[in-house]
């Protein structure tokens, strides 16, 4: 987030209105890329926080892991200066500490789902006052899809109100084959062998039901795993599926770890892409004024 810079009551250069939120028009779903359209160069006095998109949820508990997405314009080219929608959401803990006071000021009371405009005056260059604009997405780490009806005769999954899942185990001989069940349909891109993904998991052993490992718990964040690098059984289980998906898998021991047959709820969150010679967006803002 760019750094604020106090106008207030200064003289802008002739061709330069003093603006608000209502001069940008930002359009578009939750998650894609924003069409975001402003008359630059685009002169603010103070900094808005305007919500576009009401998720609907409360305020994000502290501590809580969150996603961001965001574009970011330069307000007096229209050029973009950053963006993450086509590389990777960054995922941050809801705190001051982690966030800088900056954008944990800005989230303020914003709940997940929200899609929030940020307009705030900058130095500029050469005397000559400047802005940025910027869009941001506020996703919550989970699975974000279409419910689909389990098959009977597998574990059963129920979910806590952090979408942290509980696996119940059926009490009988573990299947000898890869099962997989998709819980949670989403409508984003397809996994890939070779994507890096960005999951949330629980892990639990058949034998015991005991959790093996988690990415969900008060310290926890969701992980990195590069597909060609997992164990089989999560490769061949997310492979084609979708981004926004969550999905069951029992994995047989030779597939796993060797040491007994796993059960996995992995929530799919992003598939990371490395960064592009120059940041697009959608739409960039109208021509500038004469």
């Amino acid at each position: 987030m760019a750094a604020v810079v106090a106008l207030a009551g200064c003289d802008h250069p002739a061709g330069r209105t003093v603006a608000g939120p209502e001069a940008v028009e930002v359009s578009g779903e939750l998650g894609a890329v924003p069409t975001v359209t402003f008359q630059a160069p685009l002169t603010v006095e103070e900094k808005t926080v305007t919500t576009v998109i009401d998720g609907g949820g409360g305020p994000i508990p502290e501590g809580a892991p969150v996603l961001v997405d965001w574009v970011a314009y330069d307000g007096s080219t229209g050029t973009v200066t950053s963006e993450t929608y086509t590389t990777a959401p960054q995922v941050l803990s809801h705190t001051e500490d982690a966030m800088g006071k900056d954008l944990y000021g800005v989230l303020g009371d914003a709940g997940f789902g929200d899609r929030l405009l940020v307009l705030e005056p900058t130095a500029g260059v050469a005397g000559v006052p400047g802005s940025a604009v910027t869009v941001l997405d506020v996703r919550a780490p989970r699975a974000s899809g279409d419910p689909v009806p389990p098959r009977e005769g597998l574990p059963t999954v129920t979910l806590a109100e952090d979408g942290a899942p509980t696996i119940t185990l059926p009490g009988t001989p573990p299947p000898a084959d890869l099962q997989q069940q998709v819980l949670i349909k989403g409508a984003g891109e397809q996994v890939e062998a070779d994507s890096e993904l960005l999951i949330q998991y629980t892990a639990v052993n058949w034998t015991d039901g005991a959790v093996r490992a988690t990415t969900f718990g008060a310290g926890l964040m969701p992980e990195l795993r590069q597909m060609s690098g997992a164990i089989t059984g999560l490769q061949e289980g997310l492979l084609d599926q979708t981004v926004g998906s969550q999905v069951l898998l029992v994995v047989p021991p030779d597939k796993a770890y060797g040491d007994d047959t796993v059960v996995l709820v992995v929530d799919i969150l992003a598939v990371v892409h490395e960064p592009q010679a120059s940041p697009t967006a959608t739409a960039t803002p109208s021509a500038t004024a004469d």
